[in-house]
């Protein structure tokens, strides 16, 4: 169930991006990013899978790593680290345009508690760029502004993947201890 902003959330703005997000809760069809649906939601949207660990959302959104053009995902988890929510937003060759506050606004509108940002680099370098870093660090701090806890930051590209937090490039904070990450 969607938790009524804050004041300090609704003088922002808070609004739910068109043809780019799908609460898991009662809408089995995914859209831009279906193959991640067919292996983790049942026949009426259930939820089969807990995200516990990257390698499960790695396996489902490898079709990004093979895209020519960036894409940002943010999947929404409950308390027990299951799928209750995700969003993509499209990008460009080499960025994807999206104010940190927006993602983080989706994901607690939708009920997260916790989400994982996951993108690709269609250059193939696995490499967290600064832009990268600045933008994790400020997502990392609205949404810890807003109960939210972001998990990880994952990064696709061709031959493999990049988590920020088991590379220490993404701080503790007290909601990640006792995760597998």
């Amino acid at each position: 169930m969607p938790r009524t902003p804050s004041p300090s959330a609704s003088s922002v703005g808070l609004r739910k991006p068109s043809n780019r997000t799908t609460n898991l809760s009662n809408q089995p069809s995914i859209g831009q990013i279906e193959p991640l649906a067919g292996t983790l939601l049942g026949a009426q949207g259930s939820l089969l899978a807990r995200l516990d660990g990257p390698q499960i959302i790695v396996q489902h959104c490898a079709h990004l790593s093979m895209a020519t053009e960036e894409s940002l995902v943010v999947l929404g988890l409950d308390a027990t680290d299951r799928l209750i929510w995700q969003g993509c937003w499209p990008g460009t060759r080499d960025a994807v345009r999206v104010p940190p506050r927006e993602l983080v606004q989706a994901a607690w509108a939708h009920g997260a508690l916790a989400m994982v940002i996951v993108h690709n680099h269609p250059s193939g370098l696995l490499v967290a760029s600064l832009q990268d870093l600045e933008f994790t660090l400020a997502v990392q701090m609205i949404a810890g502004e807003m109960a939210v806890d972001l998990v990880d930051h994952l990064i696709l590209a061709r031959g493999g993947w990049l988590s920020m937090r088991r590379a220490s490039l993404l701080r503790s904070t007290r909601g990640t201890r006792g995760r597998p990450w």
